[in-house]
């Protein structure tokens, strides 16, 4: 009965020590960085791409946010349009304020045999050769 009773008291200080500890506030950035390209050319005339000066995709990977477990790697990945010096085009895709791309993506890839899920729920699928470079700098960090 001694041992039962012991329980709750340990229970008690444990929460009483955690509120007399302090615990710093986490300030969880993000490090973007571009990790591989696609280029198109020159955009046709009348399209959007024109419109955007839009030549090609660029692939951006958090670096903050990479963790690997075992042969798999997670990582938020993002892609916007490049403009002919490979930088990201203004107005779709990027947050120019903060130098990031607007939107990210949950990403899960096999480092062995550079398969991807495009999202948590999908099968794995062999990456686009203009993708597995960003593969490779994930399971490389």
């Amino acid at each position: 009965m001694a041992e039962g009773g012991c329980k709750p008291m340990k229970r008690i200080a444990a929460v009483i020590a955690g509120l007399l500890i302090p615990i710093p506030s986490v300030q969880a950035g993000e490090t973007w960085v571009m990790a591989s390209w696609e280029m198109h050319g020159k955009p046709k005339p009348g399209t959007i791409a024109e419109e955007y000066n839009w030549w090609g995709l660029g692939y951006y990977i958090d670096l903050q946010s990479v963790v690997k477990k075992g042969d798999l790697v997670f990582y938020y990945d993002g892609w916007v349009p490049l403009d002919s010096d490979k930088r990201p085009t203004t107005g779709i895709g990027w947050n120019n304020k903060e130098s990031k791309p607007k939107d990210k993506f949950l990403r899960i890839a096999n480092c062995k045999t550079l398969e991807f899920k495009a999202y948590e729920s999908a099968n794995f699928k062999q990456a686009d050769p203009a993708y597995r470079p960003l593969i490779k700098f994930a399971c490389s960090e």
